[in-house]
């Protein structure tokens, strides 16, 4: 792979750059245990608004606020998912210092995340709405409106049935 990757990264130079650093002040978020959310969420939409812009042109500004604000919203997702196991393991979890605040209140902190979430997709879907996608536009509308949501419904069951069966 290491031959592959060298070439994608001649090809895609700007992107390749962009998405190296970022994946290095991500990790350094990491090791500090940075627990400001929007830091390493951050990081991960600008790698994410950068594979969007293929090509710099007038689409550019709008490409990368829908990259941008969808990088957030799976990488605070991932966040969300990941949480009880990085917790219980001791490893590294943006949202940690979150959850802790709330103490025993979790419907404060499940709806804080949500309200996060929420507001990513909709800075991401209002710029998907100002482009002029004419191939696949209802696809990308289901993915954006409805499929990013289906991990957080999964989890948001899951929990609930578990909070069930423990009451």
């Amino acid at each position: 792979l290491h031959g592959k990757a060298k070439k994608i990264e001649k090809k895609y130079k700007r992107q390749s750059q962009v998405i190296r650093r970022e994946l290095k002040k991500l990790a350094e978020y990491e090791k500090e245990n940075c627990q400001n959310i929007d830091l390493p969420a951050g990081c991960f939409g600008r790698l994410m608004e950068e594979l969007l812009v293929y090509k710099e042109d007038m689409w550019e500004p709008t490409l990368r606020k829908v990259g941008f604000f969808l990088g957030k919203f799976i990488y605070i997702m991932d966040a969300y998912d990941d949480l009880e196991k990085d917790m219980e393991k001791g490893s590294y979890n943006p949202l940690k210092y979150l959850y802790e605040s709330y103490g025993e209140d979790k419907e404060g902190y499940e709806k804080e995340v949500y309200d996060i979430l929420l507001m990513m997709m909709a800075e991401a879907s209002g710029a998907f709405e100002m482009l002029a996608c004419v191939k696949e536009a209802e696809l990308l509308r289901n993915i954006i409106y409805s499929g990013v949501w289906s991990k957080y419904n999964k989890l948001k069951k899951e929990r609930q049935e578990i909070k069930e069966n423990h009451d």
